[in-house]
Formats: structure tokens, sequence, C-alpha cells
């Protein structure tokens, strides 16, 4: 979706006062060449206009920096109004569910329909926004409705203690975490051609030797272990990790990024040793599209019996409501992609695209992101960052302080359009 958007006739820039008052968002200079935050007959003439397939010329309704990720037209200003519109979408929705905004106000005001009887009923609460909806101003094509998960796997300072390692070559090496009781052990397992076990007794400093039992989650290669007809990709989560996932929508289509703790290794007479140089990396090691999503205590003994080996799905585990496994798409599947790309798997060699950790960052929790990545608004922040203090623009990079715990970390695309093509260069070259 593309807006012609033209300057306000009665810019502050020019001179000339607008015919709205000024901008009053701290985030805003208020001096910016384009009209401020419109009044709601104005948002209403522009949602009306974009409905119903006009030219899309939207002004003098709405400030030109209304969509903020045409990145290339638009400066810090943009925030501002982007900003306003996803509060106003916010404030809104609660106002319906207090009672203090009828369905026909919600639907003038662009956020509900009329039902089929021709009555405004009440919206049933959606984490995704409607066509229909004043969150469509600020969306992704319709075409791109998906949510990247950056997912936080593998050994760390509390579960094998030392870094995954990243071998002479550039060759990459995910470490499961260890965990008592699991049919699997790390001599169960291949990596590369080479015996999981092996690799971890050659580690310095070890916690786990080879027959030590291996938690095999995320499990995305399918020559690590031996597999039934049918095996595809497999994901489980539990406990609050799980809870919010489930919060944030995450469902069919949604994208994991598993990255996890490496570091570069030199291999000396069969032994590993870890370069004393080299920095502690936060890398993206693995990938995987939801195809489909089960609640494992909803389960049929029949479903799903060439994953039976996987530990979500162990008979043996305690019954829990939160216990999910996520099981991938056969192919990915993103609009544009060329080539066939396995709906999981993982990065074998290393590269600069799968570094998160920043250049010269004092800790691996520094990540530099592409620019796009900077919020529009708090609300809109990958999860757990909406705090605008960990965010850093920098000249073509945007520096994030990433928080200590939690697993999963949510981003909404829908606010960030220039996700697809990232993906697809991220995924289209592993």
């Amino acid at each position: 979706m593309e807006l012609l958007l033209e300057k306000d006739p009665g810019c502050v820039a020019r001179g000339v006062p607008g015919p709205h008052d000024p901008c009053r968002n701290p985030v805003c200079p208020g001096n910016h060449p384009f009209q401020a935050i419109p009044p709601r007959r104005d948002l209403a003439r522009a949602l009306s206009r974009l409905r119903h397939g006009d030219s899309m010329r939207v002004a003098p309704y709405l400030p030109a920096e209304t969509l903020v990720y045409q990145s290339e037209m638009v400066s810090d200003p943009a925030r501002c109004v982007n900003d306003f519109l996803h509060r106003y979408v916010i404030a809104l929705t609660a106002r319906r569910r207090a009672g203090r905004v009828t369905g026909r106000q919600a639907f003038e005001e662009g956020h509900a329909k009329p039902s089929s009887t021709g009555r405004y009923g009440r919206s049933r609460p959606d984490s995704r926004p409607k066509e229909n909806s004043i969150s469509t101003i600020v969306t992704r094509p319709k075409e791109f409705w998906m949510r990247i998960v950056f997912s936080r796997k593998g050994f760390d300072s509390v579960y094998g203690r030392v870094p995954s390692p990243i071998f002479p070559g550039d060759r990459m090496c995910f470490l499961p975490i260890p965990s008592p009781n699991e049919r699997i052990k790390y001599s169960d397992v291949s990596c590369e051609g080479q015996n999981l076990g092996k690799i971890v007794e050659s580690l310095p400093q070890r916690r786990v030797c080879k027959e030590s039992s291996v938690h095999l989650d995320p499990d995305l290669d399918h020559d690590a272990y031996p597999r039934e007809a049918g095996w595809r990709g497999i994901f489980g989560q539990t406990g609050a990790a799980q809870s919010h996932l489930k919060n944030r929508g995450v469902t069919q289509e949604d994208i994991f990024l598993f990255f996890g703790w490496y570091k570069r290794v030199d291999v000396i007479g069969g032994r590993i040793s870890y370069v004393a140089e080299a920095p502690d990396l936060h890398v993206l090691f693995g990938w995987m599209q939801i195809g489909s999503i089960h609640r494992v205590d909803s389960l049929q003994p029949s479903a799903l019996r060439w994953a039976r080996y996987h530990s979500h799905l162990d008979p043996d585990r305690a019954p829990n409501p939160l216990n999910t496994v996520y099981v991938a798409r056969t192919e990915l599947a993103l609009p544009g992609m060329r080539g066939t790309v396995p709906g999981a798997g993982l990065f074998r060699t290393f590269r600069s695209n799968l570094c998160l950790t920043a250049p010269n960052a004092r800790g691996r929790s520094e990540w530099r992101l592409p620019k796009w990545f900077y919020p529009p608004c708090r609300e809109r922040a990958l999860s757990y960052h909406a705090d605008m203090r960990r965010w850093r623009r920098g000249t073509n990079s945007v520096y994030l302080k990433t928080v200590g715990r939690g697993q999963e970390f949510v981003l909404d695309c829908d606010s960030y359009p220039p996700a697809l093509d990232w993906l697809k260069e991220l995924l289209g070259g592993q």
C-alpha cells in the first residue's frame, strides 16, 4: 500500500499558521513541514478514502509522517503520528470495553463494522488489526501478516555454562541444554556428521559428558537423530514463555528465529579451546515457520506419532495445560520468495547478518539491528523491550540493550514492513 502524501499548505516550516493545533507529542520537535496530529473528523475522512480505494490521496487529512516505515520518505517527527494512531486505537478499544462508546460511534470512528442485520454490535477483540480498522493505516501490506519470534535457546550461563562453538571455517554447532530424565543422550545426537557427545566432552570447563541427557529442543535438523517417516522440525514450550507466546497471538505462519550464545574456537589435538580474544556473541542459529500448533494434553494418542521421541510429548510427563508443541511447515512460505527453503532448519555457517551482538559491544546482550527495527512507539516495540531507553539510533543501524531474562521476544511485523525483505535475505541465503 502506497500513500501519496502532501505537505500541509499551512505548515509551520513555511511560517504560515496551519489549520490544526501544534503537535503536543514530546517526541516531536513541533516544527516539521507537515501538519500536526489531525482532529477526529479529518482522521475519519482519511480512513474513508483509504477504505474506498480512492487515489490514496489522504492529504491534508493526515501528516505525511503517518507511515513511519516508508523510511525513505520520513524523518524522526514521524514517530509522533505513529504513536498517536496506535494510542488512538488502544484508547478506543478500552472505551468500547468499558461501555463508554457505542457500537455506532465505534463504526463511525473506524473501529467496528455493522453486522449482517444492520446492527452495530461489539467487535470481538483480536490481536490482529482488521482491514477496516484505524490501525490499517499503520500496518503492513495485507499479504504479509506475520510475527517474528526471537527465541533464546541452547547453552547459557546456567545450563551448560559455556558457549556453543564456531569452528574454524565458520562452521557452527548448536549445543542444546542438558536436562535430567530425558530419553536422548548427547551421544545419540550428531552435528555436521560428528557425534555431539564427543564434542561436548572436548569442551573446556564442561559441565556435561556424552552420556548426559539432552533436551533436544528446538529440533530442526533432520540428520541430527534417527527419524520416522513424516518428520518435520518441532519445538516445544511451556510455562511463562508459552503464556507470553499465546498472549502475543503467535500462530500459524509466524516465524521463530532461534539465537544462542556462541564463541569462536580452535581445535588442537582433538581438543576444543575457546579463542581468548574472540568476543561472546548472540548469533541466530536456526529458524522455523509454524505449520501447526498442538496442546499436548489435548492430543490423541495417534497424533504426531513421528514426534513421540520429543520430550514435550513424553507420556510420563506430568499433565500441563500450557505444554505446547509447534510443528514446522514443510516449506517456507514468504511472499515473493524464490526457490524452495525448508520450513525449519539450522544455519550451518556463521555470517555477519546472523550475528546480533554489536561490534565492540561490552557484552553479547548489546545488539545491532537494521535501522527499521527502531520502534514506532513503545506499544509496538519488540516484546519485553518497550522501555525506549534500551534503544539507540545509529547512522544505518539501531542498537538495543536486550533484557537478561526471557526466552521469547515477539515482533509484530505489521508495524515493520521492511521485515519481509530482511527475512527473505536472511533465509534465502542460508
